[in-house]
C-alpha cells in the first residue's frame, strides 16, 4: 500500500503541477473509510483499515484522478499556486468515492466548484480541519440523495463556523490570485523554469502611477493581471499599449475608460476604469461560482 501511495502521488500531481503528497492521501482515506480525519498511527495498523484500503483501493484512486480532473477543467485550477488548501479536496474525493465509477454526475460541477472557492475565500480549513472534514463527511452520509452534493447544508455550515455570510462578496476580490485565475479561465505555471513563473503585472504600471502623483487604487484587482515574471519585466514602467489585452477589454465602456485613462491619467480617469474593470470582475467570478 505504501508503494501503490507513492505511485499515486506522483500521478496526482502532474509532473509537478500539483503538491500532494502521502499524507494527503492518507487523511484522505481516513475520511472516505469512516476513520475519521485526525491523523493516527494506530489507525494505520488497523486491520479493518488497511482490509479496506486493500480492497477499495482501485476505487478510492479513481475518486482521486476524478477530483484531478474536475480540479482542472471544472474548477479552472491548473496549478497548486491556487489551491489555497489541499483538505478542501477531501470531501470533493469524499462525494465522489460514493458515485457509480466514481465520476460525478451532470450537474453537480457548479455546486462543487462553488464549495471549493468558498472555502478559500473562508480560510474555512485554517483552524479545526480535522472536526470540520469530520461533519461534511458526515453530512454526505445523511444525504438522501447520494447523486446532490449537499451544498445548502454544507454553505450553511461554512457560514456557522467562519462567521461570514455563505456568499460571493466584494470583500473577497481581495483575494487577488483566486480572482484573477478565474477571470484567466484558469491560468498554468511552468514549474522550476526560470523566468516563467507568474507575477501579478500592473495594466498601469506603480512607479508611473506614482510618478503622476497617483497612489490611491494602484493594487486593487481592477489594475491587475497574471503574466509570466519575463513579460512583466519587458513591459516595464511604460503607459500600457493601446490594444494591450486584459480582462474585459470586449466591454465598450471600459475599453473607452481604459483610452481615457492612458491618455489623460488622472486620478479621476484611473479610478474610473479600475472601479469599472472591479465591477465586470466581481460579476465573472459570481456567475462562475454559481451564485
Amino acid at each position: 500500500m505504501e508503494e501503490n501511495f507513492i505511485e499515486l502521488v506522483d500521478q496526482l500531481n502532474l509532473g509537478g503541477q500539483f503538491d500532494f503528497d502521502t499524507d494527503f492521501l492518507i487523511k484522505a482515506s481516513f475520511v472516505v473509510f469512516d476513520m475519521g480525519a485526525k491523523y493516527d498511527v494506530k489507525k494505520l495498523r488497523d486491520n479493518r483499515y488497511i482490509a479496506r484500503l486493500k480492497i477499495e483501493f482501485e476505487k478510492f484512486k479513481a475518486s482521486l484522478t476524478s477530483t484531478i480532473e474536475f480540479l482542472k477543467n471544472d474548477a479552472k485550477i491548473l496549478s497548486q499556486r491556487f489551491v489555497k488548501s489541499n483538505l478542501s479536496l477531501i470531501p470533493i474525493v469524499d462525494f465522489g468515492y460514493r458515485q457509480p465509477h466514481q465520476q460525478f454526475p451532470d450537474g453537480q460541477t457548479t455546486a462543487l466548484r462553488q464549495y471549493l472557492y468558498m472555502s478559500f475565500f473562508t480560510k474555512f480549513y485554517s483552524y479545526g480541519a480535522d472536526g470540520k472534514l469530520d461533519v461534511i463527511h458526515g453530512l454526505l452520509n445523511q444525504n438522501q440523495t447520494p447523486g446532490i452534493f449537499p451544498l445548502k447544508k454544507v454553505g450553511d455550515y461554512i457560514s456557522e463556523r467562519t462567521y461570514v455570510s455563505y456568499a460571493f462578496t466584494k470583500s473577497m476580490l481581495t483575494d487577488l490570485d483566486l480572482v484573477l485565475n478565474v477571470i484567466a479561465d484558469g491560468i498554468s505555471v511552468i514549474p522550476q523554469q526560470r523566468g516563467w513563473s507568474l507575477e501579478r503585472d500592473h495594466i498601469f504600471p506603480r512607479n508611473l502611477l506614482h510618478g503622476r502623483g497617483i497612489f490611491q487604487y494602484v493594487d486593487y484587482v481592477g489594475n491587475l493581471r497574471l503574466v509570466n515574471k519575463t513579460r512583466n519585466i519587458l513591459k516595464s514602467d511604460n503607459l500600457p499599449d493601446s490594444d494591450l489585452e486584459f480582462f474585459g477589454s470586449y466591454d465598450t465602456e471600459l475599453k473607452s475608460l481604459f483610452l481615457k485613462a492612458r491618455n489623460d491619467l488622472t486620478l479621476a480617469n484611473f479610478q474610473s476604469f479600475v472601479e469599472r474593470r472591479e465591477e465586470l470582475i466581481f460579476d465573472k467570478v459570481k456567475r462562475f461560482l454559481g451564485f
